[in-house]
């Protein structure tokens, strides 16, 4: 089934015709009146809806705004209270400044060297965790376990040497030691 066309009225003859028709007699001094009034009804009827269209798209861009920023779901909103700020003496100090240029005096103060590494993520991890209010929020984060498996993995690779003690670390850790 054929698109009905738009039609206008030609006021001289007491009848319809469309714009295409109306143009293709343009010069003809009988039909130029309509073909010029139809033209001005197509233009105020394409203002008409670029500015519908405006209205329109900024409705949607001011109510998406609203709802978005100010309905208490917002991603700027109340999600962290305080997250936990850790410097790197804080780090070091956690980790008891065991390591001084890997000079260990034994294997348990290497062992202790990398649970308090792992430790130190583990609590990270968790207290970032326990800062979030939203509970999507907070299950969309890395866990304390994840934290340590990241440090763990990094230490594996640092320190190959060391793989047995970073080992027994890692497991004291995730026994809760």
């Amino acid at each position: 089934m054929a698109k009905k066309q738009r039609t206008y009225y030609v006021a001289k003859n007491d009848s319809w015709h469309t714009y295409e028709f109306l143009e293709k007699r343009k010069m003809n001094p009988k039909w130029r009146d309509a073909y010029f009034a139809a033209k001005q009804q197509r233009k105020r009827e394409a203002i008409i809806c670029a500015v519908l269209f405006l209205i329109f798209l900024v409705a949607i861009i001011t109510s998406f705004i609203l709802f978005n920023f100010y309905d208490g779901k917002s991603n700027t909103g109340n999600i962290v209270e305080s997250a936990p700020a850790y410097s790197l003496e804080e780090t070091l100090e956690s980790s008891n400044s065991i390591k001084g240029g890997q000079d260990f005096n034994s294997v348990d103060d290497t062992q202790d060297y990398y649970y308090n590494q792992m430790k130190v993520s583990w609590q990270r991890a968790q207290d970032y965790r326990d800062s979030i209010n939203d509970p999507e929020m907070r299950n969309s984060v890395q866990t304390p376990d994840g934290a340590v498996n990241g440090e763990y993995s990094q230490l594996l690779v640092e320190h190959p040497e060391d793989e047995q003690q970073i080992n027994d670390a890692y497991q004291r850790i995730m026994r809760g030691e």
